[in-house]
């Protein structure tokens, strides 16, 4: 026999609050997917994040009433603000991934022109190329 858990009733607020920690835990792994340099898992993490940002948005519409007393305002900013601090972050490890992708890019178009032009060498077409 298997005991079930009792059921939480669900409202528009711990909906939100749920969707707000999930897409935070998104976010980890998105991250962790960057910095181990996992494409495949990063595009799965996008596109969860996707489909979690369409589900929050549906859920903050229908807010409205839930969020009369203090408390409930207080949890709901607390959880805004750390999907926003994680998100800055999140931003800025993909703005510094960008860059490192374009130098990694001019890198390989670099040495692909230094092996079609053997007589250049290397800092001459660097000079060339930027």
């Amino acid at each position: 026999m298997s005991q079930s858990s009792p059921r939480v009733e669900s409202t528009p607020l711990t909906t939100c609050l749920r969707l707000l920690r999930e897409l935070e835990r998104e976010i980890d792994v998105a991250t962790a997917a960057i910095a181990s340099n996992r494409l495949a898992k990063l595009e799965d993490s996008l596109w969860h994040q996707e489909m979690l940002s369409s589900a929050l948005r549906r859920v903050v519409r229908s807010l409205g009433s839930d969020v009369t007393d203090a408390s409930s305002r207080d949890k709901l900013v607390a959880a805004a603000r750390d999907l926003r601090d994680r998100s800055d972050a999140y931003g800025k490890l993909i703005v510094q991934s960008r860059r490192s992708a374009a130098v990694l890019q001019q890198l390989c178009c670099l040495y692909r022109d230094a092996a079609r032009r053997p007589g250049k060498t290397l800092p001459r077409l660097m000079s060339c190329e930027a």
